[in-house]
């Protein structure tokens, strides 16, 4: 886009997320860890914690570039992306009730499995969105925006767990939170103007796109003549600000791409699909009709599915996880997926922490020692990215400073909290936690949107990205819940101690 996004236009789109942050925080720290503790042993609520979020996590992690893809190619006249968002929180909102009566834990993973099927449907075509409406010049400026948009939902999310179960119970705060969701989705949704995206011939592309097994051998000369003309080698023709290095704003042009073809008239080139099909892109020489390739029409007719349209995992698998071939997206994913692993490793145990191990005057419930302790911390990480995102436009645009700073103050936040036991010290080390949290956070979002391989396709490949976020969530609770029930089996609190280095090694790695 090239319509700069004014501050009043940077809020409406964090909107969504403050909402979605409001969930996040009250069920993945609050609800989630309490309800499941009330349905296990205490013996085994590590490891019932661990199954209930890892089980939620792989349904995101299977559906969040899917939802994406879909985005990115709807031609709703409703908008790419608003339907996805308003129906995912909708249906969140009525799948949740089925976890709140859940008898027993096995119904109640089952039920949060369906929720966080909604909430990837609304959540990963909001990525796409953000890409959408913000130019390059405002990377830095709206990821710290969104940042502290997000830190903002975070601490509603623990004042909504102050309230709970000691004020009101678990019918009301749901109510509450996704009250809250679903004001803030509309607000998105209506108040952010979309762009129209490039217009698609083919229907869902990464179903349609043919696995070259399946292609006729006998083909004659011609046709293959006709299909190196319609693709060459290498996949899109990228601006060149977004194949510049997270640090380098005019870095050239990765190596992973090559210039695509384009239209007679000078219009915007059209991204070449992999293995074969082109999304309505003219081929050169002929007709400027879009077409479909020669390679998807030589399909055997027994691998076409209704209309000639052939699906193969393989192909959708190619194609949604062709981001990662992109040097610089690879490495913001994995640095990325190691700080959350770190983050995820003590945040869901933040309340069995504060419940096992800390010396909390005896009047003060856990669910409301954690609201203490969290507010300062979230006060922190809402008002770091705003200094972090704007020093880092100071500076030209350099991020990586600040990941390392964020990384220094967090690990060493880390390791003094698995060894103190103190309830008075933990709002002084969750506000420091907060300034590293928010600092990474104010240049998470703009280091990715500096290295997007394909803006078309920019739902599904931050789709791709965000499984940064949702791997980490399936491999560190389980990991977690499994060493800490282990370790205080050999000795009292020994499991939390292992927990909080562990998560200071996997951020100092990332």
């Amino acid at each position: 886009p090239e319509r700069p996004l004014t501050f009043t236009g940077q809020l409406l789109l964090g909107a969504f997320w403050w909402g979605a942050s409001v969930w996040i925080y009250s069920f993945l720290v609050v609800f989630v860890p309490h309800s499941t503790s009330d349905l296990a042993s205490k013996s085994n609520e590590g490891k019932a914690l661990a199954v209930t979020l890892a089980a939620g996590s792989v349904i995101a992690i299977l559906f969040s570039p899917m939802f994406g893809a879909l985005s990115d190619r709807s031609k709703s006249r409703y908008g790419k992306r608003r339907p996805y968002m308003v129906l995912g929180v909708a249906g969140s909102f009525l799948s949740v009730w089925g976890m709140s009566a859940a008898p027993n834990l096995a119904l109640y993973v089952a039920f949060f499995t369906l929720v966080q099927f909604f909430n990837t449907m609304a959540v990963s075509p909001w990525n796409g969105l953000v890409a959408d409406s913000v130019p390059k010049a405002q990377f830095a400026t709206t990821s710290g925006v969104i940042a502290s948009v997000v830190a903002f939902g975070n601490l509603c999310g623990a004042g909504v767990g102050l309230l709970y179960p000691s004020v009101i119970g678990l019918s009301t705060a749901y109510l509450i939170v996704y009250a809250l969701w679903m004001a803030s989705t509309l607000i998105t949704a209506f108040g952010v103007r979309e762009v129209r995206g490039v217009s698609n011939d083919t229907v869902l592309a990464i179903f349609d796109t043919p696995s070259p097994e399946l292609l006729d051998k006998d083909d004659s000369s011609g046709d293959e003549e006709g299909d190196e003309e319609a693709h060459p080698t290498g996949h899109s023709a990228l601006p060149h600000s977004l194949t510049a290095t997270a640090d380098d704003d005019s870095a050239a042009p990765s190596s992973d791409t090559t210039p695509a073809s384009s239209s007679s008239s000078g219009s915007t080139p059209q991204r070449m699909q992999p293995m074969g099909v082109t999304m309505g892109s003219p081929v050169p020489g002929r007709s400027s009709t879009p077409v479909r390739s020669a390679a998807a029409a030589r399909l055997h007719p027994r691998h076409r599915g209704r209309g000639g349209h052939h699906w193969s995992l393989r192909s959708l698998a190619h194609d949604v996880l062709q981001p990662l071939r992109s040097h610089d997206f690879r490495w913001v994913f994995i640095t990325r997926m190691m700080v959350q692993l770190g983050l995820y490793t003590v945040q869901e145990f933040l309340l069995l922490y504060i419940k096992n191990v800390i010396d909390r005057p005896n009047d003060i419930t856990p669910e409301t020692a954690l609201g203490y302790a969290a507010a300062p911390l979230l006060f922190s990480a809402f008002v770091s990215p705003f200094v972090c995102g704007w020093y880092s436009r100071r500076l030209g645009d350099k991020r990586k400073v600040f990941v390392y700073l964020a990384g220094i103050i967090m690990v060493s936040v880390d390791v003094v909290l698995a060894f103190q036991r103190t309830f008075f010290l933990l709002p002084i080390l969750g506000f420091i936690f907060g300034i590293g949290w928010g600092c990474f956070a104010a240049i998470d979002f703009a280091l990715v949107l500096d290295v997007l391989p394909r803006p078309e396709d920019a739902a599904k490949d931050l789709g791709v990205w965000n499984l940064s976020l949702l791997v980490p969530m399936t491999m560190a609770a389980p990991i977690a819940g499994v060493l800490l029930d282990f370790f205080n089996d050999i000795s009292d609190d020994l499991g939390y101690v292992v927990l909080f280095l562990l998560s200071a090694a996997y951020i100092a790695t990332g």
